[in-house]
């Protein structure tokens, strides 16, 4: 595939990544406007909605560690990609060589961590209002609808986070950059997926090997 094709590609997809991105939240809002209406229609704001959606969101593959794998790439790639991981590194290491940390990096990095606490806090508010709903039947944190989605939760948390930031220090510019945050990861780190492959086959091998012998 040539650079054009990738291109053409990569637009495309991300075309269809606001399509959709767009259809959820519009939905999202009719459905709460048709329940305040009185409409027959379900809500996905009630509490019936949100268990279905938390559900949705908490599936796993065939191989819960793929889709952990998956979670990890993008949600690095996000980081690297808006520059978030750098200035990180920086304020973790004292280190001064590529000068002073500017005016702009500095609010950058308060915009993305009060982002970061809203997003916290937006959902440390809902999980105590609708407590019944999110956890189990039991009550209980894990397992439960919430504990199952969390690691959803926390990769959107960094892309979101990672989008303030880049927007704010100018390193991402317009949709289609903000877009390419939530697959950039993939095309930086897919190499991970095919260690993964091998490893799973490396364990069931091993198991196969020192399997003990029956006669």
């Amino acid at each position: 595939m040539n650079k054009d094709t990738d291109k053409l590609s990569n637009r495309i997809g991300e075309a269809v990544m606001a399509v959709l991105l767009s259809a959820i939240a519009a939905l999202t809002l009719f459905s709460w406007l048709a329940d305040v209406a009185g409409w027959p229609l379900s809500s996905l704001l009630s509490a019936e909605g949100m268990r279905r959606c938390f559900s949705l969101f908490g599936f796993q593959w065939e191989y819960p560690f793929h889709t952990y794998i998956l979670l990890l790439v993008v949600s690095c790639g996000a980081l690297q990609y808006s520059g978030l991981a750098a200035m990180m590194g920086r304020l973790l290491s004292l280190d001064r060589s590529d000068g002073p940390i500017t005016l702009r990096q500095r609010r950058a990095l308060f915009c993305a961590g009060m982002i970061w606490g809203i997003y916290l806090g937006f959902w440390t508010m809902l999980l105590m209002l609708f407590r019944a709903q999110l956890l189990s039947v039991t009550g209980r944190f894990f397992p439960s609808p919430f504990s199952r989605t969390l690691p959803f939760l926390l990769t959107a948390g960094i892309l979101l986070a990672s989008v303030t930031y880049g927007h704010a220090n100018n390193s991402i510019r317009g949709w289609s950059e903000t877009l390419r945050v939530c697959y950039i990861g993939i095309c930086y780190h897919a190499v991970w997926f095919i260690d993964c492959l091998l490893l799973q086959q490396l364990i069931v091998l091993v198991a196969f090997v020192f399997q003990e012998t029956r006669y």
